[in-house]
């Protein structure tokens, strides 16, 4: 087989990181470990049709600390096994020549739940809630420093040192939208109307005014990207989530709370009426206008819907498979098989095509297990105002982001990076909901203060969590 300059970077760098990573992954510091893998989320320096480096990391890194005895709790077991074993029906009824198609497909999405485990599990033991936000804006900017370049790039393409796996400026000219990270429009204006959401809840918060001049940068830095990327279902679902996040805190809103945000949200019209005069990327408000629904249905999804929806009825149970899209699909000659032939924009359907009634239901299950760990801690008291708001915080992110993924879906092939973010952030919110139910801001205050206490395994009530017991728990520095 021939290799590109590109494919041989990507495989030198591969078992180079690989062999760094779960070495340092023994003696270093889980902090250390989370930080970078959270950080680099977002950036796939290698993506190929096998899989991405960052999936491969975050193996080795879980690796590793399960071994070091550092991954010890997994709440929603039962959910995330439901999934497994769905998947593995699903598979069952696969051609034998489609096998490894799906199979890597598998391993791309077990990096998702390994990644929500590994920091559900530092942030659970740790209770560092400053750190957490600190570094999910560390995350924030970033990104948007990537889109700020992608957008200066216009519709030109740039390749670091000629290597496409290293490039910038995949933006889509005919339509006038900006890609950024995430590899599509939709999901990145679904990523940055979650962030809005979530640097708002930190702007509430936050009482240092230079802080929260940083962060209103941010917020409105990433309105002005949600608007270049053209997206309809990214802005209304910002625009819900903004709504059902004023009910949720309308009680630390206050009056004066609900002018600033009157006041804010005419500064932010400001900057997304900014980037439609100003920028190649000012078709939003054009497309919105231009909408048309049949039911519930936006018109440019009807006839993909109907598609697939035909496709479903041929195997509503189990699905066709894991993976909607083989590898080289197109060149390939695989006697039996009938492709879809693209995506149903749609992450129900895309569930029920590839693992039928059983999967969309596992995942459901997971989902509202989650809602439901978090909307059981809201009425639970503590002295510490950021981390008694933020089970309310999760059901909002949470409700945009199934309200949004009715017309895409976060769990295709490619958009893997994505999905390890999301998974992310729903552990670490996961993490100190869990604190908080079990007195974690007592504990917290604790260790600040200097006074630290023995380190133990605390075991909820209902059986929702598996504790795998270890000999002795050393606190980490």
């Amino acid at each position: 087989m021939d290799f590109t300059t590109g494919q041989y970077l990507q495989l030198i760098i591969a078992l180079f990181s690989g062999v760094v990573l779960f070495a340092i992954a023994y003696v270093a510091p889980v902090r250390l470990i989370v930080t970078f893998i959270v950080i680099t989320i977002p950036f796939q320096p290698i993506m190929s049709i096998y899989g991405s480096i960052n999936m491969v990391l975050i193996y080795l890194a879980a690796g590793a600390l399960f071994v070091r005895g550092k991954m010890r709790l997994f709440p929603l077991l039962g959910a995330v096994l439901a999934i497994c074993f769905a998947y593995a029906l699903s598979l069952s009824q696969t051609l034998r020549p489609t096998y490894f198609d799906h199979l890597l497909y598998l391993v791309s999405v077990g990096s998702d739940f390994l990644v929500f485990y590994l920091v559900y599990n530092y942030f659970r033991e740790e209770g560092d809630l400053t750190y957490a936000i600190k570094l999910f804006v560390w995350v924030a900017a970033i990104v948007n420093a990537y889109f700020l370049l992608s957008m200066l790039t216009g519709f030109h393409h740039f390749a670091i040192l000629g290597i496409q796996e290293l490039s910038l400026g995949q933006n889509i000219e005919s339509l006038k939208r900006l890609v950024g990270p995430f590899n599509a429009p939709g999901t990145n204006a679904e990523f940055l109307a979650i962030q809005i959401l979530l640097l708002s809840y930190i702007f509430l918060y936050e009482t240092r005014k230079s802080r929260r001049a940083i962060l209103f940068v941010l917020m409105a830095a990433a309105l002005a990207f949600l608007v270049a990327t053209g997206s309809r279902g990214g802005f209304v679902a910002l625009l819900g989530g903004a709504m059902l996040f004023a009910v949720l805190f309308r009680k630390k809103l206050g009056v004066m709370g609900i002018v600033r945000a009157g006041i804010a949200t005419l500064v932010l019209g400001i900057v997304a009426i900014t980037v439609i005069q100003f920028t190649q990327f000012n078709v939003l408000f054009e497309r919105l206008g231009d909408t048309q629904f049949h039911g519930v249905v936006p018109d440019t999804r009807v006839g993909v819907f109907e598609q697939t929806w035909e496709r479903i009825k041929e195997e509503p149970l189990l699905g066709h498979g894991p993976r909607i899209q083989l590898l080289n699909e197109d060149e390939r000659t695989i006697p039996g098989y009938r492709p879809l032939g693209g995506y149903p924009h749609s992450l129900y359907l895309f569930l029920l095509y590839t693992v039928g009634v059983v999967g969309l239901a596992a995942y459901l299950v997971f989902f509202l297990a989650l809602a439901r760990r978090w909307a059981s801690a809201i009425s639970v008291p503590s002295d510490d105002a950021l981390l008694r708001g933020l089970p309310r915080l999760a059901l909002v992110l949470v409700a945009v982001f199934l309200a949004s993924q009715f017309r895409i879906e976060f769990l295709r092939f490619l958009l893997n990076d994505y999905q390890n973010y999301l998974f992310a952030l729903w552990g670490t919110l996961l993490a100190f909901t869990d604190r908080l139910g079990c007195g974690g801001a007592r504990e917290t205050k604790r260790q600040a203060s200097g006074v630290m206490e023995k380190p133990r395994i605390l075991v909820p009530k209902r059986n929702t969590e598996v504790a795998i017991p270890q000999k002795s728990i050393q606190a980490d520095n």
